[in-house]
Parts: C-alpha cells; structure tokens; sequence
C-alpha cells in the first residue's frame, strides 16, 4: 500500500469538517457486505469524534465490474454530488441492502434508485474512472479499505483495533487522552 498516494478530497464524499487533524480515507462498495458491516458496525464509533471536529472522514466509491459488487457500481451512479444529501444515500444503500442488493440487472436497481427520487449523477463514469486510477496507484485490491493514518484496515477487521488506531491518530495529531 502507498498511502502518500492518496487525494483524501478527490472524488469523495466528505463526513466531516475537512480541518479535522485526523483524515480517514475509505474505499467502499454499496454491494460489498465487509463495507455494509463497517458502514453499520464500525464506523458508528467515529460520530462523537466526527460532531466535535476531531475526525473526517472522505468515501470513495470503488466500482467493480464483476459478481454482485458491480450492483454497488449501479447504485452509486444515483447517489447525489450534492455534499450534505451524498452521506445520507450512501448510508441509505447499505442500511437497505437486502431490498436492492440482490436486483439482477442495471434496469432494476434504477428503477429501485427512481422510486427513492433519485437521478443519475452526470459525473459518475468521470468519478468511478479517477478512483480506480487512485486504487491502483495506492495498491488497494479488497473493500473495504480504510486508511488511519497511513494505516491500512482491509476487508474484515477488528473494531477494536480500528478503534485504537484512531484514538492514538488523535493523539498523535492533537496531544488529546481520549
């Protein structure tokens, strides 16, 4: 992994005040179940450091062409540029997963996507195409991939030690004992 090679701002939704000490970069999939779990079980715990500026967290959706993770590619094409909307619908597709995860064809997950009122985003294919650039040049293979740090968590991981590496990265950045 090469982490100096990560654009935390570049094609990515930001949770966050972008002047938090501390930057967490996050490669996910709407489809892939490992960032379902992070996104339900895992990044919760970053809320509290989220609400009083300490951490920020930036999304980047990576799209994949194959299996059921391509249904991610599909549904992240409707998630909104809009900032302050962008975080909701990502949440949204992974707290409702089993309602369009398993849809076969493009055809029906935007006709899924158009029920909650939404529209294709016109810069997908731009975005989709810069982060699988960024993956590549960052060496990132599995999703999730979440970046503390510098530090890599990949695919299914601890809470516990996710949990540490942003408690010593707040330390690090800030002098903070939490």
């Amino acid at each position: 992994m090469q982490p100096e090679a990560i654009q935390p701002t570049k094609h990515s939704i930001r949770v966050g005040d972008p002047k938090a000490p501390v930057q967490i970069v996050e490669y996910i999939n709407l489809r892939c179940p490992d960032s379902r779990y992070y996104e339900m079980s895992i990044a919760p715990y970053l809320k509290p450091y989220i609400e009083r500026g300490e951490v920020v967290r930036y999304l980047k959706h990576f799209d994949k062409d194959k299996g059921v993770l391509e249904r991610g590619k599909w549904a992240f094409r409707y998630v909104p540029t809009d900032e302050d909307d962008a975080y909701h619908w990502v949440h949204f597709f992974f707290e409702h997963q089993a309602e369009w995860g398993n849809l076969a064809t493009e055809a029906g997950i935007k006709a899924y996507a158009e029920k909650q009122g939404l529209s294709p985003r016109a810069d997908a294919t731009s975005v989709s195409e810069q982060v699988l650039r960024e993956v590549e040049t960052v060496g990132v293979e599995r999703i999730p991939t979440v970046f503390v740090n510098g530090t890599a968590f990949i695919e299914k991981f601890a809470a516990e030690d996710f949990q540490t590496a942003v408690t010593e990265a707040l330390r690090q950045r800030t002098g903070a004992n939490d």
